[in-house]
């Protein structure tokens, strides 16, 4: 019969590589998860557009869901106009891209916004349809704007 120490020996590579392989298991569908949360909806779209979701090109028409991590991208000649489950509304510009990072809901309404300009120009009418004090927010590269 081997010590066992010589049994923890061949044990612990073994489940050093099982927990690795959990720990990724779980991030993945953790991620999957998170970019499928719904955010809005296109509703009105011309010109080169496209949304990024978890690795993939979406073309947007409207009716199209906009989920939580989605890239949306406007060519030189596109325009995109999506109204967000709050019924605020943004419009991008051509040659521009928007990340929406985070939308959380509470019991009193929206709590917060949080939306990522890479580059580009942004229009949004920001409302409190669904109650409570809105905080919206647009990062750029180089300035942060909130409302």
């Amino acid at each position: 019969m081997p010590k066992p120490d010589r049994r923890l020996k061949y044990l612990l590579p073994r489940l050093a590589i099982f927990s690795t392989a959990l720990f990724a298991a779980l991030a993945i569908i953790a991620t999957d998860a998170l970019a499928q949360t719904p955010v809005g909806v296109v509703t009105a779209v011309s010109g080169s557009t496209a949304i990024q979701r978890a690795g993939a090109s979406v073309s947007p028409h409207v009716g199209t869901q906009l989920d939580l991590g989605d890239r949306v991208t406007t060519g030189a000649d596109g325009h995109l106009t999506a109204t967000l489950t709050d019924n605020s509304q943004l419009e991008l510009a051509e040659s521009s891209a928007l990340v929406v990072d985070q939308m959380v809901f509470g019991a009193g309404g929206r709590i917060s916004t949080r939306l990522n300009l890479a580059i580009g120009a942004l229009r949004s009418s920001v409302t409190s349809a669904v109650g409570g004090v809105p905080n919206f927010e647009v990062h750029t590269p180089n300035a942060v704007v909130a409302v």
